[in-house]
């Protein structure tokens, strides 16, 4: 049965390296954060509508004060990865900091940075209360996703549905509206 495994992907996280970690500011200040990276989970899954994760740093700059973090800030990534030809750097944005607690010599600090994609935040900003008659799937998808989800995903490439509905969707988020 493991001899069906596919050849691409990474099965153990030994297999990829991070090239890139850098923290954008609202403001335009760049940060590389690369070498104070401790820990990075990364959580992308067929289910979840979005990609998303934390890194764990060491920080002994004060890194949360000089660039001022507080949410809202773009975190670039990028893996080196042999058997994935398609890794590039990936844009995420900085919604949480999680909790600080010194280190035993007191002159550093480790925290968790949450991230995600920024479909995300813009779904949770944004209801859909619409009707659509006489639509096929797919057209209606295309309209949340353009009109409503503020997304940088590609979704140029997409199935063509059968069928013509009519749809009246109450209220809900972007991508909840698409999961129903």
């Amino acid at each position: 049965m493991a001899d069906n495994l596919p050849v691409s992907g990474e099965y153990y996280p030994s297999g990829a390296s991070l090239n890139v970690c850098r923290i954008t500011t609202v403001e335009g200040k760049e940060y590389d954060i690369k070498n104070n990276v401790i820990e990075l989970s990364y959580f992308e899954d067929l289910y979840a509508f979005c990609i998303s994760g934390y890194i764990m740093l060491r920080d002994g700059l004060g890194l949360i004060n000089l660039l001022q973090i507080s949410g809202g800030e773009k975190l670039e990534l990028s893996f080196d990865n042999d058997n994935d030809p398609n890794t590039g750097v990936k844009t995420f944005m900085i919604y949480k900091i999680g909790d600080r607690s010194p280190t035993g010599n007191m002159n550093s600090e480790f925290y968790k940075i949450y991230f995600c994609t920024k479909d995300l935040v813009s779904n949770e900003q944004i209801k859909v209360s619409k009707s659509y008659k006489g639509k096929k799937i797919v057209d209606i998808v295309d309209d949340i996703v353009k009109n409503y989800l503020n997304t940088d995903r590609d979704f140029t490439k997409k199935q063509d549905t059968f069928g013509y509905y009519d749809f009246i969707v109450p209220t809900l988020r972007p991508l909840e509206a698409i999961s129903w």
